[in-house]
């Protein structure tokens, strides 16, 4: 499985590259898109209730409590922005990907960054990774992401 690399523009230049990765430690939009489509590949044909991924904003006054669960949060001018991780069980299945299957995965530069995601997040599903001028994420700082083993 390949997963593509940086495209000239403003979704994947400016808002993915310099403001997820550089300012966040990850591409939290593109991240979402892609679990919820290794989700799909895994999930039976006749199964429409994959479990699917959604972020969620919830924009308030920097004196209000935050939400009961929250991933990450910024504050600026009086204001704290919390991104929120719910799942909605309205995903197509396309069985593309059995149980027993091993996946090799390779991605450059964005690419690369989702694909050592992945493997993380996949272990079982991933056999090999290969990534080529990627950016890395930072786990201690992204609650997102668990420790894993190392790549």
């Amino acid at each position: 499985m390949a997963i593509r690399g940086t495209e000239p523009g403003r979704k994947d230049l400016l808002e993915t590259d310099l403001r997820d990765i550089g300012l966040r430690g990850l591409a939290l939009y593109q991240s979402i898109d892609m679990i919820n489509y290794i989700m799909r590949l895994q999930g039976d044909e006749d199964n429409s209730t994959i479990a699917q991924l959604k972020v969620r904003s919830v924009l308030t006054p920097i004196s209000s409590p935050p939400p009961d669960k929250f991933l990450y949060f910024e504050v600026s001018n009086n204001l704290t922005h919390y991104y929120c991780l719910e799942v909605e069980n309205n995903g197509q299945g396309l069985g593309e990907i059995q149980s027993s299957d091993k996946v090799v995965l390779s991605g450059h530069s964005l690419g690369g960054h989702l694909s050592a995601l992945a493997q993380c997040l996949f272990p079982d599903l991933f056999d090999e990774t290969f990534t080529y001028n990627a950016p890395g994420f930072d786990p201690p700082a992204n609650p997102i992401l668990s420790p894993g083993p190392p790549m």
